[in-house]
């Protein structure tokens, strides 16, 4: 497995924000402010570092709660 490390960096952004308290909806709202995209967003982009707005690239509840059980499965 190759780990990209910056979108690693994200899914630990997720994870804190979870460990203080956040919601899915909370956490969602500060990616988005962040400009951080989605996994859809990001790979959508070749890379470049161009954010659009667009339903890929908006982070929403369900995508980060997609993320913590996913990725919380893999940590066990």
């Amino acid at each position: 497995m190759i780990i990209d490390e910056e979108t690693a960096s994200i899914v630990k952004l997720i994870f804190k924000y979870a460990l203080n308290g956040l919601i899915g909806s909370d956490i969602a709202r500060k990616l988005n402010g962040l400009e951080i995209f989605t996994p859809a967003g990001y790979s959508n982009t070749n890379r470049q570092r161009k954010y659009v707005v667009d339903d890929k690239t908006v982070w929403t509840s369900p995508k980060v709660l997609k993320i913590i059980r996913t990725k919380g499965m893999l940590a066990i």
